[in-house]
């Protein structure tokens, strides 16, 4: 009967992952492509070049881990093997989960300089100082992940393959499958480098998130002091939008963690439990569902980046898209047109009546 009952959730699973997994790539790939389209675009300005790295890592982790998973649920059934490509795949895919949320520290930590510390500003947010922290952060992520293409391992090629690799560690049951870990690495990668996925992804990136905004909003509203009425308006003008931002990017945090957290601490529970094939194939449904949050996170950039007016701006410029006029400048163009026609006839009948006068005045002259 649980046997039964398992072998239904898995089903369900399955038919949820075709359905979905599908919508959100594509949604996904639109947005992504679309927000790096516009955002190169765009001035060059350190938040636009951090922006556009989030878009391209959350676009290659939509390709590396959504279409495995995808290719996986279907009638395909494409398993990531061989020891090469697990080695690749493996460490390519958590190191850009990684770099998708460093990213997204260091555009906080831009906005905190430029606020906490204006006179640093010209020097910390460039493009170019954008590029070299952007650099620096990938360097130390893949020196710190490059383990992965140590001791990740593929299927054995000799006889006793198929009862060798029943009794070795997966990196994850339900990813890589045909991907193992090595005997002394184990206890590692299961008990020690999954809490610092954890950490890494979510819990410091959403900890430094918060604490950044909120040390930017206490500075914005701590703003006050008495000047010109026109300075006064300026500045109320540039404190709501940095504090809409703040407020938006605080949110943003929010859903951040909200929909990374669930997989991350799946993982740490299925790893260190060493669940059995049917008791994973009863928890199939719950992967499913923490991962569907998980990977809309990574294809809403487009919504994020939508939040500033310069960048709605700059895209409807870039798909040149032009308001609809409503009635009543329709109407209001109608007369202007009517008027102008008028004043155009009366011009044209004022200049012919002048012409047959000079025409009548010489004639008489020459009769004369």
């Amino acid at each position: 009967m649980l046997t039964l009952n398992c072998s239904l959730r898995e089903e369900i699973a399955q038919q949820i992952e075709l359905y979905t997994y599908p919508f959100l790539l594509g949604l996904g790939t639109v947005g992504n492509l679309l927000s790096i389209v516009v955002l190169i675009q765009m001035r060059q300005h350190s938040v636009y070049r951090y922006l556009t790295l989030m878009a391209i890592a959350d676009t290659v982790l939509l390709y590396i881990g959504l279409l495995r998973e995808l290719l996986l649920s279907s009638s395909f059934h494409l398993h990531i093997q061989g020891t090469l490509l697990c080695k690749l795949h493996v460490f390519f895919f958590y190191n850009t989960l990684h770099l998708s949320s460093w990213f997204r520290c260091c555009l906080n930590l831009d906005r905190y300089v430029a606020v906490k510390f204006p006179i640093y500003t010209s020097k910390w947010c460039r493009t170019s100082q954008a590029s070299i922290n952007s650099s620096i952060v990938f360097t130390v992520l893949s020196l710190a992940n490059i383990h992965l293409l140590i001791f990740v391992q593929g299927e054995d090629d000799n006889k006793n393959s198929n009862a060798l690799n029943s009794t070795r560690s997966t990196v994850n049951p339900f990813q890589y499958q045909r991907c193992y870990l090595h005997p002394s690495y184990v206890h590692f990668f299961e008990h020690i480098y999954t809490w610092i996925d954890m950490f890494l992804v979510t819990i410091i990136p959403f900890t430094f998130i918060i604490l950044c905004n909120l040390t930017v909003i206490n500075r914005v509203f701590l703003v006050s002091g008495p000047g010109k009425k026109s300075e006064v308006v300026s500045r109320s003008k540039a404190t709501n939008r940095l504090r809409s931002l703040c407020l938006i990017m605080i949110c943003s945090s929010f859903i951040f963690v909200a929909t990374t957290l669930p997989v991350t601490a799946f993982i740490i529970d299925l790893l260190s439990h060493k669940a059995s094939v049917d008791t994973m194939r009863c928890r199939r449904i719950q992967w499913t569902i923490y991962n569907i949050l998980m990977y809309f996170n990574y294809a809403s950039i487009f919504s994020y980046c939508l939040s500033g007016t310069e960048f709605r701006q700059a895209l409807m410029k870039t798909i040149h898209v032009k308001a609809k006029p409503d009635i009543g400048s329709m109407l209001q163009t109608d007369m202007m047109n009517g008027v102008n026609q008028r004043r155009a006839s009366t011009n044209q009948q004022y200049r012919q009546v002048l012409v047959e006068y000079q025409d009548l005045k010489r004639f008489r002259s020459s009769f004369v």
